[in-house]
């Protein structure tokens, strides 16, 4: 039984062997694979124009706009970064300013009581 099955196992590999390296098989699937290839590029083609027509922005387009908005994310929040940095310089300077009017107003206050209980 295992010989026949070898048997026919063999026969049979000669048989595809023959099948396949037979020049007419060999132009059969080669034109085969060629036109699927021309298929896809004609279709292709096709889609672009109508989705050009229909003015539908194509793959390679969206992936242009989505960079371009990335990019404009990145400036923007450069430029919010720059904005709180120039605030918070801008608020310690004027936060010690008016701290130091509060203090120099609290002493010429006690400094008037003074002179005042002196006139008195």
């Amino acid at each position: 039984m295992e010989q026949k099955l070898q048997a026919f196992e063999k026969q049979l590999e000669q048989s595809l062997d023959k099948l396949t390296s037979h020049p007419l098989f060999l132009q059969t699937v080669a034109g085969v694979i060629n036109f699927n290839c021309y298929r896809k590029i004609a279709s292709r083609k096709a889609l672009e124009l109508l989705w050009g027509q229909l003015q539908i922005p194509l793959k390679a387009d969206q992936e242009k706009m989505m960079a371009a908005i990335e990019e404009i994310q990145i400036r923007v929040q450069k430029i919010q970064l720059e904005q709180s940095k120039k605030v918070v310089l801008s608020e310690a300077p004027s936060a010690t300013i008016h701290q130091f009017q509060a203090i120099s107003k609290d002493t010429v206050k006690s400094g008037k009581k003074k002179v005042s209980s002196l006139n008195s």
